[in-house]
């Protein structure tokens, strides 16, 4: 549960970063597939990012924009999703973004 807040905060605070004051953000939670495991969600409707740097926002120091932050926040998300079993998933247009974390079914 703490990797999991943990790699949610990423998230958020990532959305906040990049969303122009005043836009919404949303965060939602549903089953996942089959009623096993969960997803969660963030969503945005800034101004999204580039076709060509939707996977090299996960990258180690990359910055969409080029200018806020230090680049490891969504790095780190994907390191923790990976070390969960879970899927990190970004998709991404102008005025739309979303990132979802799909959670496996827990053993307990």
């Amino acid at each position: 549960p703490e990797r999991v807040a943990q790699l949610l905060r990423i998230l958020i605070d990532n959305a906040l970063a990049h969303t122009p004051s005043g836009t919404n953000v949303l965060v939602a939670a549903s089953p996942g597939e089959n009623g096993a495991g969960a997803r969660l969600s963030v969503h945005d409707a800034g101004p999204g990012i580039p076709d060509d740097a939707i996977e090299r926002v996960f990258e180690p120091f990359y910055s969409a924009d080029g200018a806020r932050g230090a680049g490891l926040g969504l790095a780190i998300a994907r390191e923790l999703a990976a070390h969960m079993g879970a899927r990190l998933e970004i998709a991404s247009a102008p005025g739309d973004t979303t990132f979802t974390l799909t959670l496996p079914a827990s053993d307990h």
